[in-house]
């Protein structure tokens, strides 16, 4: 431990608190937070100080840390910050450090309680350290977060285009299209067998839902193919600018592959037709709702099989425009995907600097060389 850090528990410093379900259905500016984030608005605070809100139920790992009064609903807890001690975003820094996933006492539902969480132990630097340490990795956040906002109003721009054309501006020269018509080929993924190591730990991307959460393009997976893994299913491997969409369990997700990917078998994936990938990709995330709903058919588990995906028609423009309109996005596609490859940079320097600089390991003018 370095010198003057003192070792505590986290009851030592903060108080942990429950969050209580708000009857009333007001639309005020006071977020309501669940383990998803912001559920929606409120007229009266729950709390008013900044605060480290801690999943006691569900996903376990989504920590949020809240500058501004906020309610918070019976499925996290909130914490009352002792600021004498410690600064509240060092806290939410060094709870990030914890897996607290694995620190779960539930059955069915994940759960944590105030009694697994108190006794937990840390090293605390003094304040100015903290403080140092905090803003640090807070410069870090906010840029992921501001690059986050760029992507998500470049978004919005894309979309009014395809709106706009393909909408908007309807007339007779438009034709039904499946996607099946459309495209040149539909393939679904396949998950080549986890019994036989040598097919992963390489670097071809293997794309599964959880990878396409939040991203327009897909540049980042949590596994990789050798080319072994690759060559043992080699017609499943999808080119650069092919369109991924979620149809069994999580279905209406759509992404842009940067790069050549393979796919599991919840995924069908379109290969666009030449100077038609950003027109389609905004074809098929305007049928994300339809996607969900033929997916449902009653069943307990959503799944859209490859036959029905490639039915779904679509209301399309002439070929020569389709090409027009994709030229015209295709600048903003391309700044988005830029956007995402500096955000995975930044998150993986946050996340090497985060444990080194809470452990005492890295000290932050360490961290600036």
């Amino acid at each position: 431990m370095p010198e003057k850090w003192e070792k505590v528990k986290l009851s030592d410093v903060a108080t942990i608190k429950y969050g209580k379900d708000h009857k009333k259905l007001d639309d005020g500016k006071i977020p309501v937070y669940g383990t998803g984030g912001v559920m929606r608005y409120v007229d009266t605070p729950l709390y008013g100080k900044k605060s480290v809100l801690i999943p006691r139920k569900g996903s376990l790992g989504n920590l949020f840390f809240v500058e501004k009064p906020f309610w918070t609903v019976d499925t996290l807890f909130y914490t009352e910050i002792d600021e004498n001690r410690i600064i509240p975003e060092y806290l939410y820094y060094k709870l990030k450090t914890f897996d607290l996933a694995n620190m779960n006492v539930g059955s069915a539902v994940p759960s944590l309680t105030t009694a697994i969480l108190n006794p937990i132990e840390f090293e605390l630097p003094p304040i100015e350290v903290q403080s140092e340490i905090a803003k640090t990795l807070g410069v870090l956040d906010k840029k992921i977060e501001s690059n986050k906002e760029i992507n998500h109003h470049l978004l919005e721009q894309a979309i009014a285009i395809h709106k706009y054309f393909c909408v908007e501006l309807v007339d007779d020269t438009f034709v039904t299209e499946t996607v099946k018509s459309i495209s040149n080929e539909v393939v679904t993924g396949k998950t080549p067998s986890t019994k036989i190591k040598e097919y992963y730990g390489g670097s071809l991307p293997f794309i599964t839902i959880p990878d396409m959460h939040g991203n327009v393009f897909c540049v980042e997976t949590a596994r990789y193919l050798t080319n072994v893994g690759e060559q043992s299913q080699q017609r499943k491997t999808l080119p650069a600018k092919s369109i991924a969409v979620s149809c069994i369990a999580t279905p209406g997700l759509v992404c842009l592959l940067d790069r050549p990917s393979q796919t599991n078998q919840q995924i069908n994936s379109v290969i666009p037709k030449e100077n038609q990938e950003y027109y389609l990709f905004l074809e098929l995330l305007s049928k994300s709702q339809l996607i969900i709903e033929l997916g449902s058919s009653g069943s307990t588990t959503y799944n859209l099989n490859k036959t029905q995906f490639e039915k779904i028609e679509i209301l399309a423009p002439p070929i020569e425009k389709r090409g027009q309109i994709n030229q015209m996005l295709s600048p903003l596609f391309d700044e988005l995907n830029h956007i995402q490859h500096e955000n995975n940079r930044l998150i993986e320097l946050r996340d090497t600097l985060l444990p080194k600089l809470m452990s005492g390991e890295l000290s932050v003018s360490q961290a600036a060389k």
